[in-house]
């Protein structure tokens, strides 16, 4: 039975306030034949994910900071325990934390950063807050705030960037505070002793603000990549220059997967070699910061073809909160243009899409409406 326009206030629904309801009544179990392997690896990006709920309020815990260290100019460490000690609900590399977070004009908001500590030791979750001063706000209100022995409201880690365990050989790739995820799977990697390498570049050398931790743990396999000509360490070696995506991928292998995370231009220049050079797109896995909003983004009129509604989006705006806020049904999850649950088709005009995940057959057609924006300032979407 298909339960239709139910309250759903925490977004469990992913938008489309719908529930299933299930009567069971019957089975059967069945030996998998010795032949047949399988792992489960994630759920479809077009369902909304299910937190398993570890504590008794809803999904919620209450954080303590237990540590601040800072990485760079911009960069911080902290890591956060259970207010009552005790371990904390498991969570898998690549996993990220929901953090509330109150805004300077007293909102509360959700953020999401990356668990970069080992999942093997869930006593406390280290998570790096960049400091974004053209951003939003979180950031700022967290680097003011978190000191040592200060709360915060979080949810259970959710994973949508897991490290599967089926390739011989994995290629990581961490672009700037990209690095956060993808230090908790060269943790895993490196305890489990499997076959790696990293590729951790920045423009700067004060970007690569976890240099010294990569290179600890992984020795020879590292490999650092900078602009910046006056980089010297005694350690390791950084190459000044950018990262070359091409001599990367140069040679596919099946049996390799690659990881990535850092900005979206990155991340499409991999995704783009990989296609040209033979990778299957299941070889390549990513997560991205989101698309960032520019000084140069202007206001948008949003017509919706189906309702005849006219939607009015500010400058510095998602054409997705504009939707919900004017209470528009929109399926969503992600909000970093990754999962296509809010992709929409475009009826008139022209997209200026800021997505990693519809191919460029569909941008013809389609727009996520969660980071891309038009390219005017009128688009008409099949709503």
């Amino acid at each position: 039975k298909i339960l239709w326009g139910q309250n759903d206030s925490i977004n469990q629904s992913g938008g489309t306030q719908r529930y299933w309801e299930l009567k069971v009544s019957a089975w059967q179990e069945h030996a998998l034949p010795a032949s047949l392997s399988w792992q489960f690896f994630d759920y479809s990006p077009h369902n909304p994910r299910q937190t398993k709920i570890a504590h008794s309020s809803p999904e919620e815990l209450t954080l303590k900071v237990s540590q601040v260290e800072i990485k760079s100019p911009s960069i911080t460490r902290y890591r956060l325990c259970a207010i009552q000690g005790g371990v904390l609900p498991a969570f898998e590399a690549g996993a990220h934390l929901p953090v509330e977070v109150k805004l300077a004009n007293g909102e509360w908001v959700e953020r999401h950063y990356s668990i970069l500590s080992s999942p093997h030791d869930n006593r406390f979750y280290d998570i790096a807050v960049q400091r974004e001063t053209a951003g939003r706000g979180g950031s700022l209100q967290l680097h003011a705030r978190l000191k040592n022995n200060a709360t915060l409201k979080a949810k259970a880690p959710r994973n949508a960037f897991p490290l599967s365990a089926t390739g011989k050989h994995t290629i990581l790739v961490a672009g700037g505070i990209g690095i956060t995820p993808i230090l908790s799977m060269l943790r895993v990697l490196v305890e489990a002793q499997a076959s790696f390498e990293i590729h951790y570049t920045a423009r700067s050398q004060k970007d690569l603000a976890f240099a010294t931790e990569v290179y600890a743990l992984a020795k020879q396999q590292a490999h650092f990549y900078s602009s910046n000509p006056n980089i010297q360490t005694s350690d390791f070696t950084i190459t000044h220059s950018r990262l070359n995506i091409e001599a990367l991928l140069e040679n596919p292998d099946a049996g390799t997967h690659i990881y990535l995370c850092g900005p979206i231009r990155m991340i499409e220049a991999v995704r783009n070699a990989g296609d040209l050079l033979g990778w299957s797109p299941g070889q390549i896995h990513f997560e991205s910061f989101g698309a960032s909003t520019s000084h140069t983004d202007k206001a948008v009129t949003v017509t919706l073809q189906k309702s005849a509604q006219v939607i009015e989006v500010q400058a510095q705006q998602t054409i997705l909160a504009a939707l919900l806020e004017a209470k528009i049904p929109v399926p969503f999850d992600c909000q970093r243009g990754e999962c296509g649950m809010c992709a929409i088709s475009i009826v008139k005009g022209e997209a200026e899409h800021r997505d990693v995940y519809l191919s460029k057959e569909e941008r013809q057609q389609q727009m996520c409406v969660c980071v891309s924006r038009a390219k005017s300032t009128h688009i008409t979407l099949d709503l």
